[in-house]
This record gives structure tokens, C-alpha cells and sequence, in this order.
């Protein structure tokens, strides 16, 4: 690594940019990152560089080989809010460990400021309502259980998904799959195409989260959080479903 990198003056608008990906409290400790001060509110936050603008020859040698998130040191990956006291303790001194553990933080937070961004892309359209309501209205009949086996998801599902919502998932699938997947055809017979494009655009929603996050857990609760968001919070519990039955269904994963 080469030294002589100049330290840009961050712009306010970009210091409160950083400061919302946090969600105004320190991503280390959880200390607010303002405070106020009579009527007006104050900034108590630093901005860090996650690997050092211009490292010593020690930290060169330290951090040899590790994951960097931008090769340019002032570029917003590379930047993190702290407050003062956990900015220090992650610069002096700075170890391999202190530095993953950002990386993961910082890219625990990207993941996050995407889909607080991207929540109202990508229209659903309104037909996927009936969808929902048909699973929070109609009686199911449990022999619909044993109709259907959840195999696709078990081939699909790894290990960066708890098995308490892989059991879910499955649970979800061999339940509602075949009953979903008759709802979708009578909207079908009611409108060409319907099922194709909601299914279209689940799949381009998943397709851009799965630039930003590998975590299959991730994953499918930023999916069914924004399909929930999409349907005016109707039901958690039904987006979960859906999310379910689209995964066997092979548009996600």
C-alpha cells in the first residue's frame, strides 16, 4: 500500500449521509451520535476511515490480505460515523480483528441504508392483495399439508439461514404452495399474465438484493418486509407465505 492519500474535507451533507446509515447511534457501542444542547441539536460523532487513508508500515503489515470495501480510502464504503470514544479505541491500536469487525458492521449497515432506499422501487401489483387476503380470510383445510412436499426448499436453503426460518419456510410451503398456486391461476383466468408479473418483479427485487447481501436470512426478511411495505402492511405473517411459496417456486434463491 502506498501512503500520501489526501484527506478529503467530508461535506456536512455527506457526514449526516453516514450518519443516517447508522441510524444516528454508534454502530460499535449504540451511544446516540447527537445530543442536544438548549434548542439546538449537535453532532457528536467522527467519521473514520475503516482502513487507514495513509497506514503506517506496522498497520501495512497488519492488515495484509484483508477484504477491502473500496479501493479508494475517501470513498463512502470506506467511511463509517463512531463516536469519539469507539473511533479511538478502533484506531489506537488498530488490529485485524478491530478492522473485520468493522467491515462487518459497515457492511451490516450498507445492506441496511439499500433497502431503506430501494423500499418504494419496484411496484407490486394489486392483485398480489388478494393473494393476502385469501391466506388472512379463507379457511385453510389441513389436509392440504400432506398434499405437498417442501423438497425444492430443502435443496435450496443454506447455511446462512437460521433453521428455525428454513422450518418456517418449509412449514409455509407444504401448507400453502398448492393453494397459493390456485389463487394464482384464477387470477390468471381473470387477467393474462398476472401471475408472471408479480413473479417478474419478485424476482428483480431479489436479484438487487442479492448484489448487496449473501445472507439467505437477510434476504428473506428485507423480502417480505418490503412486500409488506408494497401491500400497506397488511400482513407480516401472509408476506412470509408468499415469500415462501416464490422460493420454492424458484424466483428466489
Amino acid at each position: 500500500m502506498s501512503n500520501g492519500n489526501k484527506r478529503e474535507n467530508i461535506s456536512d451533507n455527506r457526514k449526516m449521509l453516514l450518519h443516517t446509515e447508522a441510524d444516528g447511534i454508534c454502530p460499535k457501542c449504540a451511544k446516540s451520535l447527537t445530543y442536544t444542547s438548549g434548542k439546538k441539536v449537535m453532532k457528536k460523532f467522527e467519521i473514520a476511515h475503516i482502513y487507514p487513508l495513509n497506514p503506517t508500515k506496522d498497520e501495512e503489515k497488519i492488515l495484509s490480505g484483508v477484504e477491502l470495501l473500496s479501493e479508494d480510502r475517501n470513498d463512502d464504503k470506506n467511511l463509517i460515523a463512531l463516536c469519539p470514544e469507539c473511533h479511538t479505541i478502533f484506531d489506537k491500536p488498530r488490529t485485524v480483528e478491530g478492522y473485520n469487525e468493522m467491515v462487518r458492521i459497515k457492511k451490516s449497515l450498507m445492506v441496511k441504508d439499500f433497502f431503506r432506499n430501494s423500499l418504494h422501487e419496484n411496484n407490486i401489483e394489486d392483485n398480489i392483495k388478494k393473494i393476502i387476503d385469501m391466506l388472512m380470510e379463507e379457511d385453510i383445510d389441513d389436509d392440504f399439508e400432506e398434499k405437498y412436499q417442501a423438497k425444492k426448499v430443502d435443496d435450496k436453503l443454506n447455511d446462512t439461514i437460521s433453521k428455525l426460518t428454513k422450518r418456517s419456510i418449509k412449514s409455509n410451503v407444504r401448507l400453502y404452495y398448492l393453494i397459493i398456486q390456485d389463487k394464482f391461476r384464477q387470477l390468471d383466468e381473470e387477467s393474462d399474465n398476472t401471475f408472471k408479473i408479480i413473479a417478474n418483479q419478485i424476482n428483480t427485487y431479489y436479484l438487487k438484493i442479492s448484489r448487496v447481501s449473501k445472507s439467505q436470512e437477510e434476504i428473506f426478511k428485507y423480502l417480505s418486509n418490503w412486500l409488506n411495505n408494497k401491500t400497506n402492511n397488511y400482513s407480516s405473517e401472509a408476506c412470509d407465505i408468499l415469500i415462501s411459496f416464490f422460493i420454492q417456486n424458484c424466483e428466489v434463491f
